[in-house]
């Protein structure tokens, strides 16, 4: 294979069903999480399911068998990121559907079902992929959040489409994407030069060539915790997010409220990140492409104040609300918290 990766050999005896869908499980040291995540894509009502699980470790790797033929593991020759970590998944699935799972994350037992149906079933132009409800989740295991994602007809812009605020919330319900293993690869996959937040220009590409059929049920549990996340990295953000602006421009310029919202979303990575000069130009920018927006002048002034005022003020309004903790996940609303 000439992704720099090594699969596990086939095993002799009977071959399993034809796998109706192809779960990469992608991982990089934490074998005993992975061991989680695996365990809830296997478990799923629909049981014709192939789970790959792209192991992009250096130190602690998983088990080459992990005891059920459903599962192949490849390892990757160093560490190569987590984007093309998808991208050897997604060339090695032989399923016709695909479903990427975060190695601290899981599966609801009929999330394959569900999905495979609302697809089967959908009244949207083909080719159709789908998104499913997704709840976020605390380190002790309350839900924070939950996520219900909105439908969207092929030849959309996806997250950047003016839909009912009570909705906008599920656009970032991205992780949960079941998709026709082809289109994915027709559009080239994952974008490998994003290290964070990479599906909103996944689901940017995508959504100009399928559509999007919406599952209102949960089907997936994303877990916060205080280990190391990407979503927490908030430079890596920045820059996938200054990337995904500027590929799809066009798009970004035919919606001048989501473009300010997304502008002063990335200035708020880079104050995160300790810069100062970058996100004050880019929250002047989403201010005159969308001056109306609420909090637009409000984020231009903390963009003003520098990174070390703004860090004071994020730990003083965590204060106030009694310390509760809040995920930083990818929201697509565009509210610097």
């Amino acid at each position: 294979m000439s992704s720099g990766a090594e699969a596990q050999a086939p095993k002799e005896g009977p071959r399993p069903p034809t796998a109706h869908a192809t779960i990469v499980v992608t991982t990089c040291d934490r074998p005993e999480v992975a061991t989680r995540a695996v365990a809830s894509a296997l478990r799923q009502s629909e049981p014709r399911v192939e789970v790959l699980v792209v192991d992009d470790g250096v130190r602690d790797r998983v088990p080459m068998d992990m005891g059920d033929d459903r599962v192949r593991v490849i390892r990757t020759e160093g560490r190569i990121g987590v984007s093309r970590a998808r991208n050897v998944g997604l060339a090695e699935a032989k399923a016709p559907w695909v479903s990427f799972l975060d190695d601290d994350d899981e599966l609801l037992p009929t999330m394959v079902e569900e999905a495979l149906a609302a697809a089967r079933g959908s009244s949207l132009p083909p080719p159709v992929a789908v998104v499913a409800g997704m709840e976020e989740l605390d380190p002790e295991g309350f839900v924070l959040l939950t996520r219900i994602p909105v439908s969207m007809p092929r030849g959309r812009h996806y997250f950047l489409e003016d839909v009912a605020e009570k909705d906008r919330r599920g656009l970032a319900a991205y992780n949960t994407l079941f998709a026709p293993v082809d289109v994915v690869r027709g559009i080239g996959g994952f974008d490998e030069q994003m290290v964070a937040s990479m599906h909103l220009d996944l689901m940017l590409r995508l959504n100009a060539a399928c559509s999007i059929q919406a599952v209102p049920r949960v089907g997936y549990r994303m877990y916060h915790h205080a280990e190391f996340r990407l979503s927490k990295q908030y430079r890596h953000r920045a820059e996938s997010a200054r990337r995904t602006h500027a590929k799809h421009r066009e798009a970004f310029r035919q919606h001048p409220r989501m473009e300010g919202m997304y502008l002063a979303r990335t200035g708020t990575f880079y104050l995160r990140a300790g810069e100062w000069l970058r996100p004050l130009g880019l929250t002047v920018r989403a201010f005159l492409r969308a001056p109306r927006r609420p909090r637009a002048m409000k984020q231009v002034l903390l963009a003003a104040a520098g990174p070390r005022f703004f860090a004071w003020y994020e730990a003083r309004k965590t204060r106030r609300a009694g310390g509760i903790w809040a995920p930083t996940s990818d929201d697509v609303s565009g509210r610097a918290r």
